[in-house]
C-alpha cells in the first residue's frame, strides 16, 4: 500500500452513484482502489478522479457535468445519515440484512457473532411461522 491518506470521498462517491446507472460501479471502485492502495493517487478531488473516470469509459462531458453541478449531493448526505443511524462513524461498514452493523476493521469473530445472530434470528423467524 502506497502512502495512503484519508480526505473526503465526496466526489468519488458521486462518480460512483452516476456509474451504477451504467452498471459501472464496481469497475470504477476497482480502479479507485487500484489508483489510491497501489498507484498512490489521491482519489480526493476532481482533477486526480476525472481520468479515472475516462479510465472505465465514462465520457469527459459527463464527468464534467457532473462535477460543475450538484448531482447526488443530497441522495450521499441521506446515505450518510442513515447508516450514521445504524452506528457508522468510518470504514469499513457492514450492515447485514439492514439491522445488524460490524463497525471498523473488526476481528474474523465479530463477522461469525453477527452472523450466529442472523441465523438465529432466521430460525425462530421459521419456527414461528411452522407453528
Amino acid at each position: 500500500m502506497v502512502g495512503t491518506q484519508g480526505a473526503d470521498t465526496l466526489q468519488a462517491h458521486r462518480l460512483l452513484y452516476l456509474v451504477h446507472r451504467q452498471g459501472l460501479q464496481e469497475v470504477l471502485l476497482e480502479r479507485f482502489y487500484s489508483a489510491y492502495f497501489s498507484e498512490g493517487t489521491p482519489i480526493f478531488d476532481t482533477d486526480t478522479l476525472a481520468p479515472l473516470a475516462l479510465d472505465v469509459g465514462l465520457e469527459r462531458t459527463a464527468v464534467a457535468a457532473l462535477f460543475a453541478g450538484q448531482d447526488f449531493i443530497a441522495e450521499i448526505e441521506d446515505d450518510q445519515r442513515r447508516l450514521q443511524r445504524y452506528g457508522a462513524n468510518g470504514v469499513p461498514f457492514f450492515l447485514m440484512d439492514g439491522r445488524i452493523a460490524v463497525n471498523g476493521a473488526q476481528p474474523i469473530e465479530a463477522f461469525s457473532d453477527a452472523l450466529a445472530q442472523l441465523n438465529a434470528d432466521a430460525a425462530s423467524q421459521s419456527a414461528f411461522f411452522l407453528r
